[in-house]
């Protein structure tokens, strides 16, 4: 199950990266729990069901005007950890931007039942007790 894990991660980064909310939706409503939550780092907020975690996309597609690139996927069973780097410019204020983020997607099944982003690789790999 683990190698289809890592492609469903895949599939809705790259539908995420194109700011394509046509193709998010359904594909929260086929891989995301209905209990799903996401912790994210860049707001110390946790956001629960796929509305929020739309409304946190939208919320950064406002505010950054980056791509972020995908600089590793570790497959870890029933978990997947993306490493991405990010760069560009705020939206308003023109600020150059550049970030380093894990994000570590717990699944339950076939199903996504958490996300969490960390600011490092190690920091998340610590968080589920898997060596550096």
């Amino acid at each position: 199950m683990s190698r289809e894990n890592v492609e469903v991660v895949r599939s809705g980064y790259e539908a995420f990266v194109r700011r394509d909310i046509q193709a998010l939706d359904p594909f929260a409503q086929r891989y995301l729990a209905p209990d799903f939550e996401f912790e994210s780092v860049m707001t110390g907020q946790v956001y629960k069901g796929a509305q929020e975690l739309r409304a946190l996309a939208a919320d950064l597609w406002e505010t950054l005007d980056y791509v972020p690139v995908t600089e590793e996927i570790v497959d870890a069973g029933e978990r997947v950890l993306m490493v991405l780097r990010s760069s560009g410019r705020g939206t308003r204020s023109g600020v150059p931007v550049t970030q380093r983020v894990a994000v570590l997607w717990t699944f339950a099944g076939e199903r996504i039942v958490r996300g969490q982003s960390f600011t490092s690789r190690a920091e998340a790999l610590e968080a589920v007790g898997l060596p550096e």
